[in-house]
C-alpha cells in the first residue's frame, strides 16, 4: 500500500432517544375537536390522527440502539418528516399540554445520552423534539452507513447526509424555547445539540477530505490545508464532548469515551496527514531535509495514539502507522544516499482552511406552515384567545415595520432625487463620451445625432427639410382655416342681406311681425357662440404655438442647418490639444468615473436588499407563525414565544436600518465624487471650448426634437380645429338655406294678404257705391211717397209720429236685453209700413197675450 492508501476511515453512530413502552393514542383528540370544533372535523382529520398512530408506531421501532432495521432515507422522508409535520401541525390548532385534550394523551421518551433516564409529559412538545432529534441522528446513521464503504460517490451523498443531520440539530435547539423547564436537560440543552451538530460537521469535513483525496490526489497543498482543518474541528469535538454532560456522566466502557478516544485518534491522524500532504509537495520540488522533517512530525501525531477499544480500529490505524514508517525509511535512505540534506528540528505547521467544508443544510421548518383546507387536516381549529393574542402583537410589531419601512422610503426619495439633481447618469454618459472620443464629437452626442436624423423607417431624414415640410403643412392647414372661417362669415352676411331686402320690401315692422332677425334665433346664436369657441382655440392651440415654434425656429436656424453636417465636418468643430498633455487628465477622469460608477452600482444593491427585507417583514408579520407556535405552548412561554417572534422581526429591522445607513454614506460619498469629477472637467484645458460646440450641438438636437413634437402637435390641432370649422360651415349653410325658405314663405304669405286686403278694399268700395246709389233711390222714392201722402192724407204725419212713439215704448217695456236690442235696432227707427199708415191700425209692441192672460174675460177661440 502506498502512503495514503488506507482501510475506511471509522465513523461512529450516534445514539436516539427511544420511545417508550407505552404507545400514544392520537385518536383521542376527536372528541376533543368534535366538542368544541364540530364544524371542522372532518373525516381527513380523523384520518390524520390514525396515521399519526402508526407513523409513530413505525418511528419507535426503528429509532433504537442496535435496532434491526437501520433508518433510510426512505424511511426519513415516508415516516419522520410526516409525523413531525403532522405534530407539528396538531400542536398549533389543539392545547396539547396540561390535559385539556385528554388526561390520557401523555408522551414518553427516554435519554439519548442515558437510557435509563425517562422523560413523561403531556406536553406534545416533547414528542416533536425527540422526534427531531431522531430525524437528525437518522440522518446521521444514513451518513454512516454510506461512508463505511470507503465509496467515493457514497463519500459524496455522506457529506450532504451529515449536513442534513447537522441541520436538524439547529431545528432542535431552535425549538428548545417551547419545551417546559423541567425535560429541557442532558441531550435537549443547548450545549448538547451544539456539540452533537459540531460533530456532524466534523464527520462532513472528513468526508469532504475523502472525497477530495481522490478527486485531487496530486493537489497536495489543498489536501494539507483540508486534513489540518480536519484535525482542528477533531480536536474542538473532542474538547466539547468532554465538557459535556454525556461524557461526564458516561461510565468507563460508555459510548462517550468511545466518542472521545476515536476524535482524539483522528485529530492527530488529520494532523499527520498534513504534514504527510506538505512532505510530498516538497518531495516533488526536491527538498528531501524538509520531506523528512514533516515525517518526523506526522509519526509525533501517530505517536500519541492510545490503543483503540475494537479490533476494527485497532487494524485501521496499524494500517495507517504502518504506511508512514515505510515512507518514511525510505525517505531516509533516499536522503543518505542522494541528497545528504540537513533535516530541520522544526517545522511550520501546515496552514488550514477559512473555513470548515461543511454548513448546516436549511432545513425545513416544521412550525412554519401554510394552513390550508388541503394541507392542514385540523384546518379551522384554532382557539380564540390565541388569535386575540397574535392580534395584539402584530398590532404592535406593525407600527415598528411602518417605521422602518417609511425611514427606507424617504431614504431612497432622498437619493433619487438626490441623482435627479446631480444628473450622474447624463454625467457618466457624457464624460465617458468626451475621454473616449477626444478631439472628435462624443459618443453619446453622435449616436444622439444620428438617432434624430433617423425617421420611423430607419431612412436617414435632412433636419431642414423636415423642419420646412412640416412649416408648410402648417402653413396650409392656416390658409384653409382662413379660408372656411371667411366662408362661415360670408354665409352669416349673406343670410344678413336677404333679412334686409325683406325690411326694404314689406318694411320692418310687417316683415318683422312675418320673420325674426337672424341673431335673435337659437340657431344663429348656437353658430356665433362655435364660430367664437373655435376661434379661441384656434388662437391658442394653433396661432400662438405656430408663431412661438417659427420663431423659436428663426433664432436656431445656424445650428438646426449644422445636424445636416456629415460627421467628419462636425468633427472639425471640436477643439483639439495635444495627447502627451491631455493623457493624465483623462486617466483621472475616467478612474472618477469608473468609482462613480461602482458606488452607483452598490447604492442600486442596497437599495434591492432593502425592498427584500421590507418585503421579509410583511411577510414575518403576516405569517401564522406567531398564532401556531402560541398554541402549542403553555402560557408561561408565550413571553418567550412572542420575543423569539419579535426578535425575528427586530432582527430584519436592524437590517433595514443598517441598508439605510450604508445607502446615506453611498449619497454622501456619490456627491463628493461629483464634486471632485465636476473639478477635474473644469480644470481640462479645452474643455470649456469643447463644452460650448457640446451645447450648441446638444441645444440643436433638443431644439430639432422640440419642434419636431410641437409643428406635429399644431398640425393634428390645426387639422382638428379645421374639421370643426367645417362641420360650422355645413351647419350654417344649413341654417342660411332654411333662413331662405322662411324667407320665401314669409313673402309668398304676406304677398297673398296684401293681395286679400286689396280685393277686400275694393269689394268694400263697391259696396259703399251700391249703398249710395240704393240710399239716393229710397230717398228720391220717399220723397215722392211723401208727396203722395201729402195729397192723400192731411193727417199722416201724426199718425206716423204717434206709430214711432208706440213702437219705442214696446221696446223700452220689454224685460228682455236681445229683444230691445233687436227691437231698438228693427223697430226704433224704421218707418210704418204703407198699409198701417193707410189704415190707422198701431204695430203691436209685443206679442199678443193669450185670451186666458187679458184681464178675466173668458177665453174665446172663435172670436
Amino acid at each position: 500500500m502506498t502512503l495514503f492508501e488506507h482501510l475506511p476511515d471509522p465513523f461512529l453512530l450516534l445514539p436516539f432517544r427511544r420511545g417508550g413502552s407505552a404507545s400514544v393514542d392520537w385518536t383521542v383528540c376527536k372528541t376533543y375537536i368534535a366538542n368544541n370544533y364540530s364544524s371542522s372535523y372532518t373525516s381527513s382529520l380523523e384520518s390524520a390522527l390514525q396515521q399519526m398512530n402508526l407513523l409513530r408506531s413505525a418511528i419507535v421501532q426503528v429509532c433504537v440502539a442496535d435496532g434491526e432495521v437501520s433508518p433510510t432515507e426512505s424511511f426519513i422522508d415516508g415516516k419522520l418528516i410526516p409525523y413531525c409535520k403532522l405534530v407539528a401541525k396538531a400542536q398549533a390548532h389543539i392545547p396539547l399540554f396540561g390535559g385539556y385534550v385528554d388526561d390520557h394523551l401523555k408522551f414518553f421518551w427516554h435519554d439519548s445520552f442515558d437510557d435509563s433516564e425517562k422523560y413523561e409529559s403531556e406536553n406534545a412538545n416533547l414528542e416533536l423534539l425527540s422526534c427531531v432529534y431522531n430525524l437528525a441522528v437518522s440522518w446521521s446513521h444514513v451518513a454512516v452507513t454510506l461512508a463505511s464503504d470507503g465509496i467515493t460517490e457514497k463519500i459524496k451523498e455522506a457529506f450532504r447526509a451529515f449536513q442534513n443531520a447537522a441541520g436538524y440539530f439547529d431545528m432542535t435547539e431552535k425549538l428548545l424555547c417551547r419545551l417546559p423547564p423541567e425535560l429541557a436537560k442532558s441531550d435537549l440543552t443547548t450545549e448538547s445539540l451544539g456539540m452533537l451538530r459540531q460533530i456532524c460537521l466534523t464527520m462532513a469535513h472528513h468526508c469532504a477530505y475523502l472525497k477530495a483525496e481522490v478527486d485531487m490526489k496530486d493537489n497536495h497543498a489543498m489536501l494539507s490545508k483540508i486534513a489540518r482543518e480536519g484535525g482542528k474541528m477533531y480536536e474542538s469535538s473532542c474538547a466539547a464532548l468532554k465538557e459535556n454532560v454525556w461524557y461526564i456522566g458516561s461510565g468507563r466502557g460508555g459510548l462517550a469515551k468511545l466518542f472521545e478516544q476515536v476524535f482524539r485518534t483522528l485529530s492527530c491522524v488529520f494532523n499527520a496527514r498534513a504534514h504527510l500532504h506538505t512532505a510530498a509537495l516538497h518531495e516533488n520540488t526536491g527538498e528531501q531535509g524538509v520531506v523528512l522533517a514533516h515525517f518526523d512530525q506526522a509519526l509525533r501525531y501517530l505517536g500519541q495514539v492510545e490503543t483503540l477499544q475494537t479490533t476494527e480500529l485497532r487494524s485501521w490505524i496499524s494500517s495507517i502507522i504502518s504506511n508512514v514508517n515505510k515512507a518514511s525509511d525510505r525517505a531516509v535512505s533516499v536522503n543518505n544516499s542522494v541528497y545528504f540534506c540537513r533535516v530541520p528540528a522544526e517545522v511550520e505547521t501546515p496552514g488550514g482552511l477559512p473555513r470548515p467544508l461543511g454548513k448546516p443544510t436549511a432545513c425545513e421548518d416544521f412550525t412554519v406552515f401554510e394552513s390550508t383546507r388541503e394541507s392542514d387536516p385540523f384546518f379551522g381549529v384554532v382557539p380564540a384567545h390565541i388569535v386575540a393574542i397574535a392580534a395584539e402583537w402584530r398590532t404592535q410589531q406593525r407600527s415598528l415595520v411602518a417605521a422602518c419601512s417609511s425611514s427606507s422610503k424617504s431614504c431612497r426619495k432622498k437619493a433619487a432625487e438626490l441623482l435627479s439633481q446631480l444628473n450622474v447618469n447624463d454625467i457618466i454618459n457624457v464624460v465617458t463620451g468626451e475621454t473616449q472620443t477626444r478631439g472628435r464629437v462624443p459618443t453619446t452626442l453622435r449616436n444622439r445625432i444620428q438617432s434624430v436624423k433617423k425617421g420611423a423607417d430607419g431612412q436617414e431624414l435632412k433636419v431642414m427639410d423636415t423642419l420646412v415640410r412640416m412649416v408648410k403643412r402648417c402653413n396650409n392647414v392656416y390658409v384653409a382655416l382662413q379660408e372656411t372661417i371667411q366662408e362661415v362669415n360670408n354665409e352669416l352676411e349673406r343670410e344678413s342681406q336677404h333679412y334686409l331686402e325683406g325690411v326694404k320690401t314689406y318694411g320692418e315692422k310687417l316683415w318683422r311681425d312675418a320673420v325674426h332677425p337672424a341673431h335673435e334665433t337659437q340657431s344663429c346664436y348656437s353658430i356665433q357662440a362655435a364660430l367664437d369657441r373655435h376661434q379661441r382655440d384656434l388662437e391658442r392651440l394653433f396661432t400662438q404655438p405656430f408663431t412661438h415654434a417659427k420663431s423659436k425656429l428663426d433664432s436656431n436656424l445656424q445650428y438646426l442647418g449644422r445636424l445636416d453636417w456629415p460627421m467628419e465636418e462636425l468633427d472639425a468643430l471640436m477643439p483639439f490639444t495635444k495627447e502627451a498633455d491631455a493623457h493624465e487628465h483623462n486617466e483621472k477622469i475616467l478612474e472618477s468615473v469608473e468609482l462613480l460608477k461602482k458606488l452607483l452600482s452598490r447604492k442600486q444593491a442596497t437599495e434591492d436588499g432593502q425592498n427584500a427585507l421590507l418585503q421579509k417583514l410583511e411577510v414575518l408579520l403576516e405569517s401564522d407563525s406567531i398564532t401556531h407556535n402560541l398554541s402549542a405552548v403553555e402560557e408561561a412561554h408565550y413571553i418567550v414565544i412572542k420575543g423569539r417572534e419579535s426578535q425575528k422581526i427586530g432582527d430584519v429591522i436592524a437590517q433595514v436600518n443598517s441598508a439605510v445607513r450604508e445607502e446615506e454614506e453611498l449619497l454622501r460619498e456619490l456627491e463628493e465624487l461629483v464634486s471632485r469629477l465636476a473639478i477635474l472637467r473644469s480644470s481640462d484645458p479645452i474643455f470649456e471650448d469643447m463644452q460650448k460646440v457640446c451645447n450648441k450641438l446638444e441645444g440643436a438636437c433638443t431644439t430639432y426634437t422640440e419642434l419636431y413634437k410641437e409643428l406635429s402637435t399644431i398640425a393634428a390641432e390645426g387639422a382638428t380645429i379645421l374639421e370643426l370649422f367645417r362641420k360650422l360651415l355645413e351647419g350654417t349653410k344649413s341654417f342660411v338655406m332654411q333662413r331662405k325658405l322662411e324667407v320665401e314663405n314669409a313673402k309668398q304669405m304676406l304677398d297673398r294678404q296684401i293681395t286679400f286686403k286689396m280685393a277686400e278694399m275694393e269689394e268694400r268700395k263697391q259696396n259703399m257705391k251700391a249703398l249710395e246709389d240704393s240710399k239716393r233711390r229710397q230717398e228720391e222714392l220717399q220723397k215722392q211717397m211723401e208727396l203722395l201722402e201729402r195729397q192723400m192724407d192731411p193727417r199722416r204725419s201724426e199718425r206716423i209720429a204717434e206709430v214711432l212713439r208706440r213702437q219705442r215704448e214696446a221696446v223700452s217695456d220689454s224685460s228682455d236685453p236681445a229683444v230691445q236690442a233687436q227691437g231698438g235696432r228693427e223697430n226704433c227707427d224704421a218707418p210704418p209700413s204703407y198699409d198701417a199708415l193707410m189704415s190707422g191700425a198701431h204695430p203691436p209692441t209685443s206679442a199678443p197675450l193669450p185670451p186666458q192672460q187679458q184681464g178675466n174675460a173668458p177665453y174665446n177661440p172663435f172670436h
